[in-house]
Parts: structure tokens; C-alpha cells; sequence
């Protein structure tokens, strides 16, 4: 976890302006303390970079959930919007969250 923070820190460095992220997570499982702690961090520098949005298809309710207590915690939580990635045709269904 530690080095994909640092692989989307990286990725950001150039970034000027305001940008949004999709976030696919349908291949993450329940993370533990640790890795949460982590991504709340990575939120927190997205926000300081610029981010404005993001769309994560997460891979259940569970997930799901788990997310959007992170985003609470790091202050994205009122531009991220979620998308249902168990059913196959996720990408036609509608979003939720915002």
C-alpha cells in the first residue's frame, strides 16, 4: 500500500489545476488499519494537488462502505460518488453518492 501512495504521489507531481480520478477497486479486498491509514493519506494529498472528484467503482457494500468512511475522515467524501462493480454491467448502471 505504502508503494502505490508513493507510485500516485509520483504521478501527481507535474499536476497543475484542478483534476478529477477514477478509482477502480473491484480487485481490493477490506483493508486493514494500517492500509486505511494510507489512504486517507493519499485522499489528503489528492485534495492538496488539486483533486476536486472522484469515481471509485467499488467491488462490494462492504468495500463500499469502508471507502466512504476513509473519505469522511480525509474531506473527500462531498466530491466522491461510487459506482457498483459487482454486477457485470456496472458501467451502464447510475452512480451513487454525491
Amino acid at each position: 500500500m505504502r508503494q502505490w501512495f508513493e507510485d500516485c504521489k509520483k504521478a501527481l507531481e507535474d499536476v497543475t489545476g484542478e483534476f478529477t480520478v477514477m478509482v477502480d477497486m473491484r480487485k481490493m479486498k477490506t483493508l486493514l488499519p494500517d492500509s486505511k491509514t494510507i489512504l486517507e493519506e493519499d485522499q489528503k494529498h489528492f485534495i492538496s494537488k488539486g483533486g476536486v472528484g472522484s469515481a471509485v467503482i467499488a467491488r462490494d457494500v462492504i468495500t463500499r462502505q469502508q471507502q466512504r468512511n476513509i473519505a469522511v475522515r480525509s474531506g473527500v467524501s462531498n466530491s466522491e460518488v461510487y459506482i457498483d462493480g459487482s454486477q457485470p454491467d456496472w458501467g451502464k448502471r447510475p452512480w451513487t453518492g454525491l
